[in-house]
């Protein structure tokens, strides 16, 4: 190369390159201001920033096919363990990210925009492109930060962020058939016909299964998580042989030994924690196929089988309790999973084990019955009992309760048992059985894979029995999904359940084997047949061809190779025997050859199959043939049938399910054939026909016949299939209606029948009838047979169901008749009918033979001849009936006279005397003497007699009702008669009143008779029947349509002959079990149908002494109320009379208690005998006794042992001059401890102690008014003695001897009754008092204190005689009582001269002596004497050397200090405040600012007492300035804002409870409360406080420093106030300076309640804690109620102003 030459061109062109610099510049600016007017553009056009918005996901993982075989892939580790265990523990996950639909993208799609998509988080990627859905592959997840950048132009336009977490769940499934989904191939072998694909074969795992199918499910639903599911579930795999030991598989051939499947998985997971385990265990651990197979060969596989092989329970009792016991073993291995160690599986989440399935159901829910569709369509009985796989209802009913239930138990219970030691968590996944329950395996809609279907699909029976794809989805999936997805924390909607059958095996393909069954051909060819041929040939097909031979054929195919051509020649030896012409297959007395062909034999997805079955079988149906209305049955014919059938079927793979079968019809169309050969000699002799019979037996109405002759048939029935719509085949729609293309035809060698006809019952047996047939051609049917069977047939028109009815009714007519014509025994509660009955034997006959109820006889009959055959004719039943009536059969002497068939009914009942059958009753007839509630303690003896002598009659024509068809035949005399002699010892109880009376018959050698014969010679008893009821003349025959219709002339005569002997009944009145009255009643009944015949007569003692009681019939407690009237009225006007005498009614010296005040006794009886007056019961007197003393027991604390004595009842009997009368003595006793051993105390209690009363009843003003601070107890007894009672009146004796009670009872108290109030007092020792305006001392160490009372209170009658006591009646007992109460004016003391006098000088009722001592200076005695309580103006009063050592005024009475603090609630906010600055502001310790912050509160107190002290500022607006000074101050700290937060110790220290209950706020306010009251109570300082707040200048006069108390007060005041808004604080945990307002209001409030005085000198500790207590309840009941802070302030406010009103009030 020549390098000047370059050089000098270089030179040359410099000018050129610097102009063409020049130029591309210019056109690059050029280029870019375009580009910038194009993103200036891009800018404007389109939506506003923040529209974009993005849609994103993670990547299926499951469900997918990488391979394309048909089948869902699944890491098993099997094929490929290094690439499976990477798929699971490295995965990539595929996030995906889709802006497509949002605005910011489709409005500018013109201008070509581009995306970038930028992750960060668990690991950060960045992506761009022109599209605007971006997939980015992760390996790890987690939550990411995802923002999305939109461009145009290179210039962002929007931007979107989003923080996404994506989750992978990884979810494992094991178990056994049930979860590898057994039963429903993933996809059919292309290359071979009907064999299956399996994800896995050894296991018969399949992607339908449900555990697969809810994996996907759950995936599907959530765009934002996936599913990596490991499906290891092995079918036939048990806890300890498939989950943790090594297993074979179900189908060993595939593979090798398989590792535990818990193996398998740790193998494949690595340290990757399993979030969801499904598990299906336990059935094969119970060995449950052994129990199916028992059940498809056993018959009645539940039943014991007598064959040596164990039956389905043996064999699941034997191995259904290792179910619980294995389970065990897997929860200890899943307990190692759940610690998600190193080593084994790290299981994260849960364990779901789910329920086994329902495989028993049809699609009504009941148990499947062996039906066909057919069958239940057209409401027939099923062919036989078990269905097409020869399981019975009893065993599927045995398979549901014992086995599925039993099998679910026992997995429960291992749940149960693992998840109460911890460890791993299992959860039930119940509901499944459920899904199952319309689904059954005999079911329409079945969700059961059947043995015809596991033959077809899987070449073998392994799937029968399990759930079909629909059943994995619809009864497991579903279940599963729901359990488990919320568990997983799975989003989305659930997605709909549909089946998708693309790829699978339909599952009809085994519904072609049953074509003749649903075309109806079967019925079509059969009908014709002859003598109940038709059911022999249609149950032999349903049991045998169709329930044993296609089954046993499906299992011969499924044993051949997969060859075709090998399949195709198995059609034709099915046995394998090697002879083709015959298939035997264990079914005797049938011969059956098949033939087969396949075309093509080669692999396809089309096949047509040609089937023939050609055999014969030997029948022997039972005959059945109908003559007339005769109906031959019994016996057999003999006879052989033969039949042939050709299918062909062709199948189409590549078709939808519904159109994939169908059959191929040829031109000459396809047929079958049924021939049938029968015959038999019945009772005679004709080789030629068949071999010898019995005779047959059939029924004339009601009359059994037999039959003897010959009858055969020849028969032979085909039918043709032909092409309805002429394409060649029959489709599923058309195989639905076979009457379009099934065609029957018949050819027949005719019938022959010549029978002759004769009755067993006596007097028919000579009598011939005939049956004769003789018909040429069956195929237009069988002719009907001639019949004449002469007399015989004359019960045509009578059933034996009609014989029965009629006996029936005929028997409760009967019955009826007794019972219109019943006696009622006398004294007796049942009637003759209850002893003897006439239909008693008749009945017997119909429970004898089951036919009504024993328990209730004849309420309902019920008779089906079809299930009593030994009943089923008249000619078996009448045997039985004169067996029940105990006569020979030719007594009942059964003839037909007139067209009417007749029996003699004659019974005699003459059984021994029932002793204790009648039960005495004597109520009705001894009422009228007032006696009531009569029971008896002995029965009365019957000795009954019966004879029924009649006619039982049938009429025999037609076309008659049942009520004019049977009748009784009558005869000359009574037909029935019957007698019952009554006797009994009788021995009654009863009331009269109430009284308690003992009634007993005055025989005392033995019983009374309470019936006989009035006229010995004849019946008691007599019924005669008549024949007719209207005016025709008799033709003695009485029908149940008489005998129900009613008349006005009755059928019966009936004639009573009985009486009552006379006999007598002695009563006792008993009170507590001793007689106190006594009377006689005598009894006659001449003749019991006549009421006016009966005599009740008593004597005089029951009349006077017993029959007043029942002065008021209508109420028996009469004398029980008036009685506790009698006694609450006397108390009550006693007590009134003690409280309105002046005299006892003045409070006594010392107590301040009057008597009446003092008395224990009176007001508790008096309240409790007013309760008992309204006692609604009706008592005995020993009840009202017993009743009344535990009442008044109760109400005065009176113990049970001294009850007896409160309440004694007493009878004074009746006199010349004076009534009977009931007396009740009430004796109640109340004494105090120290009078206890004083006769009469039945109550020990004392009263007291009360507050010592010194006024000693002068005025408060006098010297002499002494109080102390003392209490005194009382000695006292109290002892009622009061009778009171009521006045019977006289009884009158009516005509007949009974008697009667006139006039009305008085009430009365008798005037013996007193009561006695003996009270006692003393006082001895030293008090602190006041005397006057000065407080003293009363009493010193040198002489005590003395007090003495003692007083007795005798209320009674001074001219009372006890020997004659006086009957004080009700309206005279007021003026009574007034007169015995101790009055003054008459002379009336209540001086105590017993034991108990008070021993005062001169025999006084009270005295004292009070020596008084003033600032530890005697002054002199106070004393006090009372002669005369009753005379007050007698008591005399000495205090002159006390009064005159006085002597100076500056002793005034101590008042409290009268002030008021209105600035409480402004001092709390304040110190809340103070306490919040110093600790949160300036931040000193806590406690400190506590103790400063108590500080201010006090100066606040004493700033306002020195106020109200040194300048005179009255206390209201001295506290009223503080008031709002306080408040001001606290908001100005923090400028009126709140502070907040303090330590924890301090606010817990308010909620914190000590012993549970305690807390230090409560302890406080204790505490306060406490040394407040001590302060007031027991100091002289308290005592000053007082007197200041009385009278401040008596106070200052008495040398009390006021301004200093007063001073000290508002110092106190303050600081509480202080201390409140500590507390307050700790429980709020703030401060703020509102806190308070109104809390001055509420103080005040909680004070004047309490009791305080706003004047001064009253109130106390005590009482402010109650006013506090009301004011808060107060507060919380308005607020609880909503009322508004506004009206809760007016409330205050009013209770404070009714507060001091009251206070005002009580001043005046």
């Amino acid at each position: 190369m020549d390098t000047t030459a370059i050089a000098n061109a270089s030179s040359d062109d410099a000018p050129k390159r610097r102009f063409r610099t020049k130029i591309t510049a210019l056109v690059a600016g050029v280029i870019l201001v375009a580009l910038g007017i194009g993103a200036v553009a891009a800018l404007a056009v389109g939506p506003d920033r923040g529209t974009l918005r993005f849609d994103w996901s993670i990547g299926d993982r499951y469900g997918l096919d990488a391979n394309g075989d048909g089948i869902v892939d699944n890491p098993d580790g099997l094929k490929d363990l290094a690439k499976d265990k990477a798929w699971i523990q490295n995965p990539t996950y595929q996030l995906t990210f889709d802006s497509c639909s949002s605005p910011a993208v489709t409005e500018r799609s013109s201008l070509n925009p581009s995306f970038t998509l930028t992750l960060t988080g668990p690991e950060s990627k960045t992506v761009s492109g022109s599209n605007c859905k971006i997939t980015v592959p992760v390996t790890k997840l987690g939550t990411f930060k995802a923002v999305l950048d939109v461009k145009v132009a290179g210039v962002s336009v929007d931007t979107r962020e989003e923080s996404i977490t994506p989750k992978d769940n990884l979810v494992v499934s094991v178990g056994d058939s049930v979860a590898s989904g057994e039963g429903n191939p993933d996809t059919l072998d292309g290359e071979s016909i009907f064999t299956p694909k399996w994800q896995n074969k050894q296991c018969h795992r399949t992607s339908l299964a449900g555990p697969a199918q809810a994996a996907l499910r759950m995936e599907r639903r959530d765009p934002h998580s996936s599913v990596t599911f490991v499906h290891l579930a092995c079918s036939g795999a048990s806890i300890t042989k498939g989950l943790l030991g090594d297993y074979e598989g179900q189908d060993p051939s595939a593979g090798t030994m398989l590792k535990p499947q818990l193996d398998q998985l740790k193998e494949l997971v690595g340290s990757r924690p399993v979030d969801a385990m499904t598990v299906s265990i336990g059935a094969n651990d119970a060995e449950f196929s052994a129990g199916v197979k028992a059940c498809l060969i056993q018959t009645n596989c539940h039943l014991p089988n007598g064959t040596g092989q164990k039956n389905g329970v043996e064999l699941f009792d034997e191995k259904a309790p290792l179910i619980t016991k294995n389970y065990a073993l897997l929860d200890a291995r899943l307990d190692k999973m759940a610690k998600q160690t190193d080593g084994d599986v790290k299981l994260r989440g849960k364990v779901f084990v789910t329920e086994y399935m329902d495989v028993t159901k049809d699609d009504d829910g009941s148990y499947c019955t062996g039906k066909t569709a057919k069958e239940r369509e057209a409401g027939k009985d099923a062919g036989g009992t078990a269905n097409t796989d020869g399981i019975n209802q009893a065993e599927m009913t045995w398979a549901d309760t014992y086995v599925q239930d039993g099998l679910n138990k026992r997995v429960t219970d291992g749940i149960a048992a693992a998840n109460a030691n911890g460890g791993a968590e299992i959860q039930f996944v119940g509901g499944i059985k459920a899904k199952f329950a319309k689904h059954g395996y005999c079911a329409q809609d079945r969700y059961i894979r059947t043995l015809t279907e596991s033959a077809l699909y899987q070449r073998g029976p392994d799937g029968a029995f399990h759930p079909n794809a629909e059943g994995h989805l619809f009864g497991y999936a579903d279940r599963i999904e729901d359990t488990v997805a919320p568990a997983l924390g799975i989003g989305g909607e659930k997605l709909p359940l549909k089946f998708d059958a693309a790829g699978q095996l339909g599952d009809g393909i085994g519904s072609w084997l049953a074509t003749l069954d649903q075309s109806g051909a079967l019925d079509q060819a059969t009908n014709a047949l002859p003598f109940g041929a038709r059911d022999e040939v249609q149950k032999f097909m349903r049991d045998k061809f169709f329930g044993k031979f296609l089954p046993w054929v499906q299992d011969a195919v499924s044993k051949g190779n997969t060859k075709i051509t090998e399949l195709s020649e198995r059609l034709d030896d099915l046995d394998g025997d090697g002879n083709p012409g015959v298939d035997a297959f264990g079914v005797a007395n049938l011969d059956v050859d098949v033939t087969g062909d396949i075309q093509p034999k080669l692999p396809s997805k089309t096949y047509d199959i040609t089937l023939t079955v050609k055999g014969s079988v030997a029948l022997d149906p039972d005959i059945a043939l109908k003559a007339g209305k005769l109906g031959l049955t019994g016996q057999k014919t003999d006879g052989k049938a033969t039949f042939s059938q050709t299918v062909k079927l062709h199948i189409d793979f590549t078709k939808p399910k519904a159109d994939r079968f169908f059959l191929t019809i040829p031109a000459d169309g396809l047929n079958g054939e049924i021939k049938i050969n029968l015959g038999g000699d019945f009772g005679a002799t004709d080789p030629a026909v068949g071999p010898d019979r019995p005779a047959i037996s059939f029924t004339s109405g009601g009359l059994g016949l037999k039959a003897t002759g010959i009858a055969k048939a020849d028969l032979a029935m085909g039918y043709s299939i032909k092409d309805p719509s002429g394409d060649g085949t029959i489709d599923a729609t058309e195989i639905g209606r076979p009457l379009d293309w099934v065609k029957a035809r018949c050819t027949s060698g005719g019938a022959k029948v010549d029978l002759k006809a004769s009755s067993t019952l006596v007097g028919f047996t000579n009598t011939i009838g005939k049956v004769q047939l003789d018909d040429a051609n069956l195929c237009d049917g069988i002719d009907a047979p001639t019949v004449d069977l002469s007399d015989l047939g004359s019960f045509e028109g009578v059933t034996v169901i009609d014989f029965v009815n009629g006996l029936a009714q005929l028997t409760t007519a009967l019955k009826n008749i007794q019972d219109a014509n019943e006696i009622d025994i006398p004294f007796v509660k049942e009637g003759l009918a209850g002893v003897v009955s006439t239909n008693e034997k008749l009945v017997k006959f119909f429970t004898d033979n089951g036919l009504t109820d024993p328990n209730n006889p004849m309420a309902t009959v019920t008779f089906d001849p079809t299930k009593k055959p030994d009943l089923d004719t008249i000619d078996e039943l009448l045997p039985k009936l004169a067996q029940s009536l105990g006569v020979p059969l030719d007594q009942l002497k059964p003839r037909v006279v007139d067209k009417r068939l007749l029996l003699d009914l004659s019974v005699n009942a003459d059984p021994p005397a029932q002793t204790g059958k009648g039960n005495l009753d004597f109520g009705d007839q001894l009422a009228k003497t007032g006696v009531v509630d009569i029971t008896a303690s002995t029965k009365a003896t019957i000795d009954p007699a019966l004879t029924v002598k009649l006619g039982l009659g049938v009429d025999l024509r037609p076309d008659m009702e049942l009520g004019d068809r049977f009748f009784f035949q009558l005869g000359d005399g009574p037909e029935i008669t019957a007698d019952a002699k009554v006797t009994a010892d009788a021995k009654l109880s009863a009331k009269l009143a109430l009284l308690d009376l003992d009634l007993a018959d005055d025989n005392a050698a033995g019983a009374v008779t309470l019936l006989d014969r009035k006229d010995p010679t004849k019946p008691l008893l007599s019924i005669d029947l008549k024949g007719t009821i209207d005016a025709t003349p008799d033709d003695n025959r009485l029908t149940l349509e008489e005998l129900t219709t009613p008349s006005a002339k009755s059928p019966f005569a009936v004639t009573v002959n009985g009486k009552v002997p006379a006999f007598g009944l002695t009563a006792d009145a008993k009170l507590a079990g001793t007689t106190f009255a006594s009377g006689k009643i005598a009894v006659e009944w001449a003749d019991i149908t006549d009421p006016a015949q009966l005599k009740v007569i008593a004597d005089g003692n029951f009349k006077d002494n017993l029959l007043p009681f029942a002065y008021d019939k209508d109420n028996p407690r009469a004398t029980i109320t008036q009685i506790l009237k009698a006694a609450h009225t006397s108390v009550q006007k006693l007590r009134a009379g003690l409280t309105a005498n002046p005299a006892i009614a003045r409070s006594l010296p010392l107590t301040g208690k009057s008597a009446a005040e003092i008395d224990p006794v009176l007001a508790k009886v008096e309240a409790k005998l007013a309760q008992l007056i309204e006692l609604d019961e009706t008592l005995t007197l020993s009840q009202l006794e017993q009743r009344v003393e535990k009442e008044l027991g109760d109400a005065l604390g009176v113990a049970n042992d001294q009850l007896p004595g409160l309440l004694t009842f007493r009878f004074e009997k009746q006199t010349a001059d004076r009534n009977a009368a009931l007396l009740a003595d009430f004796k109640i006793g109340f004494c105090s401890t120290s009078r206890k051993s004083l006769p009469g105390c039945n109550k020990i209690s004392d009263l007291g102690p009360y507050p010592l009363n010194l006024s000693l009843g002068q005025s408060a003003d006098s010297m002499a008014a002494v109080t102390a601070d003392g209490r005194v107890n009382l000695g006292y007894d109290a002892r009622l003695n009061l009778t009171v009672g009521v006045e019977l009146p006289r009884a009158d004796v009516s005509s007949g001897g009974v008697p009667t009670v006139g006039t009305a009872p008085k009430v009365f108290v008798q005037d013996t009754s007193s009561f006695e109030l003996g009270i006692g007092a003393s006082i001895s020792g030293q008090f602190a008092g006041v005397l006057g305006p000065v407080e003293v001392k009363i009493g010193n160490g040198t002489k005590a204190a003395d007090g003495r009372l003692a007083a007795r209170y005798v209320i009674k009658s001074k001219t009372a005689n006890p020997a004659s006591p006086q009957r004080i009646y009700d309206a005279a007992i007021p003026g009574w009582v007034t007169s015995i109460i101790p009055d003054p004016s008459a002379g009336g003391t209540v001086k105590d001269t017993t034991s108990t006098k008070s021993n005062c000088a001169g025999g006084a009722d009270a005295c004292a002596v009070l020596p008084i001592t003033i600032n530890n200076a005697y002054v002199g005695d106070v004393t006090f004497t009372a002669p005369d309580l009753l005379t007050p103006s007698g008591w005399t009063v000495d205090g002159q050397d006390v009064i005159a050592n006085l002597g100076n005024e500056n002793i005034q009475y101590a008042i409290l200090i009268g002030g008021i603090d209105l600035a409480v609630g402004s001092v709390l906010a304040l110190t809340m405040m103070v306490m919040g600055y110093l600790a949160n502001q300036v931040g000193l310790p806590l406690p400190v600012g506590i103790l400063l912050a108590l500080g201010v509160a006090a100066i606040t107190g004493a700033i306002s007492g020195l106020l109200i002290t040194a300048l005179g500022v009255p206390a209201f607006i001295a506290t009223l300035a503080m008031m709002s000074v306080a408040r001001g101050l606290a908001n100005m700290i923090t400028d009126g804002q709140q502070i907040v937060g303090f330590p924890s110790w301090f606010s817990l220290l308010a909620y914190t409870r000590y012993g549970g209950f305690l807390t230090l706020t409560v302890a406080v306010m204790l505490v306060v409360f406490v040394l407040g009251w001590i302060y007031l109570r027991y100091t002289s300082g308290g005592r000053s406080l007082y007197a200041i707040g009385g009278n401040q200048e008596v106070a200052r006069l008495a040398g009390i420093n006021v301004n200093l108390y007063t001073i000290g007060v508002y110092v106190v005041s303050g600081l509480l106030a202080g201390l409140a808004g500590v507390v307050l604080a700790m429980r709020l945990d703030s401060v703020q300076p509102t806190a308070g307002v109104s809390y001055e209001l509420d103080t005040i409030a909680a004070v004047v309640i309490g009791g305080t005085s706003l004047s001064g000198g009253k109130g106390g500790i005590l009482g402010t804690i109650i006013g506090v207590l009301i004011i808060g309840v107060l507060r919380n009941g308005l607020n609880l109620l909503g009322v508004s802070p506004f009206t809760q302030a007016v409330v205050i406010g009013v209770v404070i102003a009714l507060a001091v009103a009251a206070e005002a009030i009580k001043r005046k």
